[in-house]
């Protein structure tokens, strides 16, 4: 009971930390946003931005505990999303592919792990491949 009330407050923050950033973002303060995520990263994951943006992503040093519900690597996907697609608005595409691989990973792993399927999260898989791909050519 204990560590489910604590995965859905740790939810909650995250939905939070999303609906900062986008209100930064509609408002025009982009900067600020971009500010607010780096902050926002390293409390959510617990290693800085910069270790993140300049890590190896596919030997992630972001751990997923084999507890970890669905909802909760749905909420961190879509955060590592939004991340990317802020990232995208200021014209800095290796954070942003570098965010979008985080999201994929947290993403795959919900799917992979609990077996299950989330329209939302096949929304945003797809846009992040249209991402990655754009990004990806010349």
């Amino acid at each position: 009971m204990f560590q489910r009330d604590f995965i859905l407050r740790m939810i909650e923050e995250i939905a939070k930390m999303i609906a900062i950033a986008l209100k930064l973002k509609r408002s025009g303060e982009t900067s600020k946003a971009y500010e607010e995520l780096k902050r926002m990263t390293e409390k959510l994951t617990g290693i800085s931005y910069d270790d993140l943006i300049n890590g190896d992503t596919n030997n992630k040093s972001i751990s997923i505990k084999s507890n970890d519900p669905v909802e909760y690597l749905d909420a961190k996907g879509q955060f590592f999303f939004t991340a990317g697609e802020l990232c995208l608005d200021l014209d800095k595409r290796d954070e942003a592919q570098t965010l979008f691989e985080t999201a994929l990973f947290f993403y795959t792993n919900a799917e992979d792990k609990h077996k299950s399927f989330s329209f939302q999260r096949q929304v945003d898989l797809s846009k992040i491949f249209e991402h990655l791909d754009r990004m990806a050519a010349p």
